[in-house]
């Protein structure tokens, strides 16, 4: 039997934002994953006001950036630097049901407003994943994004153990967010357990949050 699906994406009605951030607080640009068939993957562009065609993609610039699976961009504290007169923030989706990208929404960093109050170097929980439950052999991707000034570069424990892991390793934190994500490139069995982050920045008190990650079989089907 053949099973044919239907591609096809919920494209919102877009409606640029302007934002005028507290410099040096943590901050967020906001973007939805539309109803879709397949999931798309949502990515972040940094592009110009008067030519689509000059971009740059956002992740790739600081550490201090980072997008959550919600679609959601975090920013650990906005600076100037993020300030862009001639460029804005722009989500979209990338799918097979549409020959380019989709446009989710664009936001543009007018300016900063001063921060009037005096830096404490509190760390914020910006986003945390839950428990999580996920198939042997998939990607699995655990999230610790903490937000505040001077930056936190979270650590992670198994069961209480610290990871000891590197760039090349199969679990590791080295994939380009500065600990806040956990990368299990192939997660097998024995990866399932309590899962801690802890972030520092050795001005607040350090902030743990732990995810329990069940794994199963790809053999294993949920009952109705």
């Amino acid at each position: 039997m053949i099973k044919v699906e239907k591609l096809f994406i919920d494209a919102p009605k877009v409606i640029p934002l302007k934002h005028k951030p507290v410099k040096r607080k943590p901050f967020k640009l906001d973007c939805s994953v539309p109803n879709a068939n397949p999931e798309p993957e949502l990515q972040w562009v940094l592009q110009s006001v008067t030519d689509p065609s000059n971009f740059k993609g956002i992740l790739e610039i600081e550490y201090y950036i980072t997008k959550s699976p919600d679609g959601n961009l975090w920013f650990a504290n906005v600076t100037e630097k993020d300030v862009h007169a001639d460029m804005k923030y722009v989500c979209q989706a990338l799918t097979p049901a549409e020959e380019g990208p989709v446009i989710l929404a664009e936001h543009y960093i007018e300016h900063l407003v001063e921060n009037k109050e005096e830096n404490t170097g509190e760390l914020v929980a910006q986003y945390l994943s839950k428990d999580m439950t996920v198939q042997i052999g998939k990607v699995t991707m655990i999230y610790c994004i903490y937000g505040g000034t001077p930056l936190a570069y979270p650590g992670w424990r198994k069961n209480g153990q610290t990871i000891k892991d590197e760039p090349e390793d199969r679990v590791t934190k080295y994939n380009g967010t500065g600990g806040k994500r956990l990368l299990i490139k192939d997660t097998w069995l024995v990866d399932e357990g309590n899962y801690t982050c802890f972030a520092d920045n050795e001005v607040d008190k350090v902030k743990e949050h732990t995810v329990y990650l069940t794994v199963i079989s790809k053999y294993l089907r949920f009952l109705p």
